[in-house]
C-alpha cells in the first residue's frame, strides 16, 4: 500500500499491485511493509520489506524493487555474525565528507533470527 496524508486530517491508501506481485513471486506470504525510494544513476528503485511468514519477525527480508522493470530481487545482506532477518529499510544517496558519492542504507535487525549481539539498528554505506 502507498498512503497519503493530507493536511494531517485525511488519510488515503492505495494498493501497489506491481510491487505486491513482484514480492509474492519470491514467496512472501506475510506482510509487505516498510519501504523507501531512491533515484540511483537516473533510475528509480525502492527498498521493500517482505515477511515470508505472517507473525514471524525472524522471516523479514529486504528486497530491491526496480520501478523501471517492475521486478524485485531479494537482497543478500551479510553481517559479521550472520543475522538473517532485516526490516524497516531506508536508503539515500549522499555525498561523503570527502566529496565522494555513496549509498547509505539503514535496516532494523529484529531479535528473532539475529546473531548474538547484532539485534538493533544496522547502518552501512558504500561509495561509488
Amino acid at each position: 500500500m502507498r498512503a497519503t496524508l493530507t493536511n494531517f486530517s485525511s488519510w488515503t491508501a492505495t494498493r501497489q499491485n506491481s510491487v505486491d506481485n513482484a514480492m509474492l513471486h519470491w514467496g512472501v506470504r506475510g506482510n509487505i511493509g516498510d519501504r523507501d525510494d531512491v533515484m540511483f544513476r537516473g533510475f528509480p528503485y525502492g527498498l521493500f520489506e517482505g515477511q515470508y511468514t505472517h507473525g514471524d519477525f525472524g522471516s523479514w527480508r529486504t528486497f530491491l524493487y526496480d520501478y523501471s522493470t517492475g521486478n524485485a530481487d531479494p537482497l543478500r545482506i551479510r553481517t559479521d555474525k550472520g543475522s538473517a532477518a532485516f526490516a524497516n529499510p531506508s536508503i539515500t544517496v549522499l555525498d561523503t565528507p570527502d566529496g565522494r558519492r555513496a549509498v547509505m542504507v539503514s535496516l532494523f535487525i529484529p531479535s528473532e533470527n539475529s546473531a548474538p549481539g547484532e539485534a538493533g539498528q544496522l547502518l552501512y554505506y558504500r561509495t561509488y
